[in-house]
């Protein structure tokens, strides 16, 4: 297997990949509402005071489909988020939410979650925002999050699926033994849903998995001309910055991602990202 020298796709570089795939969903309402998932989990929160930890906050649009949606009372939230323009969106929302203590972290959660030590024990919820990618041991940060919740909490994994974008991870670093600029080590991006399921099952942690499927109009954005959109959209998929990779890295990094493309009426072409969210009780 060959050797590939890859750069992490993070911080803004990351937004601007972001953007680009929220505009290739054919129905971008549909994508956000894939959290809907947790929803009828956290009706008995309905009414109480909640604590709520998030790990990959994002800009505050998830926690507007759950906290905002389901009218929770919030009393403080700690969002662990490295892009500086989310954090400061997020805070705003939550003050908006009337959450009256709010903790942004700005560490990079690839190497930094495992010493949040210093976190409460006392969370009613800990999300990981499609997160877990990132952690060096995703079982472990699991069993970590599981340490910081009340009697009754509960941890939620939004994570991808063997259908999806972790299918297509499996068969891109398939092919290659890839090292990360830094030295960053993405444990993560080996396991879909189901595998994370299969290896909590293996240490006595039991989950129940909902999976969801979607898929995104990438019909545009892949035709030619549009070089620079195809590469960024790429690049969020792989969570790598694909301009920075070879030219035969590029090569495989299309082919692989050929293989979860549908073909739709009129030439469409559809790109598949099925997801699920994992929960887990205390």
């Amino acid at each position: 297997m060959d050797e590939i020298l890859l750069e992490p796709l993070t911080g803004e570089a990351y937004g601007k990949a972001h953007q680009v795939f929220l505009r290739s969903c054919q129905d971008e309402n549909k994508f956000r509402n894939m959290y809907l998932h947790a929803k009828p989990s956290l009706e008995y929160l309905v009414g109480k005071p909640v604590d709520v930890m998030s790990i990959g906050a994002g800009d505050g649009d998830f926690e507007n489909h759950i906290v905002k949606g389901m009218s929770l009372n919030v009393e403080s939230y700690y969002g662990l988020e490295p892009i500086q323009s989310y954090r400061e969106t997020l805070e705003a929302t939550a003050k908006h939410w009337g959450v009256r203590s709010i903790w942004m972290d700005g560490r990079p959660f690839a190497s930094e979650f495992q010493l949040l030590t210093e976190a409460r024990k006392d969370y009613d919820i800990v999300f990981f925002n499609h997160s877990l990618y990132y952690m060096d041991d995703p079982i472990e940060c699991v069993k970590l999050a599981l340490s910081y919740l009340k009697p009754g909490g509960k941890v939620f994994l939004f994570h991808t699926t063997d259908n999806g974008l972790s299918g297509l991870w499996k068969s891109f670093y398939g092919k290659y033994k890839v090292k990360w600029v830094n030295g960053v080590q993405y444990g993560g991006h080996g396991l879909s849903s189901e595998d994370i399921c299969r290896q909590l099952e293996e240490v006595g942690i039991k989950s129940v998995i909902r999976k969801r499927h979607s898929e995104s109009d990438v019909t545009q954005i892949m035709a030619e001309g549009c070089h620079g959109q195809a590469e960024l959209l790429l690049s969020f998929y792989l969570n790598c910055n694909v301009s920075m990779a070879t030219d035969d890295a590029k090569l495989i990094m299309k082919e692989c991602l050929g293989r979860f493309i549908r073909r739709g009426d009129g030439g469409k072409l559809y790109f598949q990202h099925d997801d699920a969210v994992v929960e887990i009780n205390k």
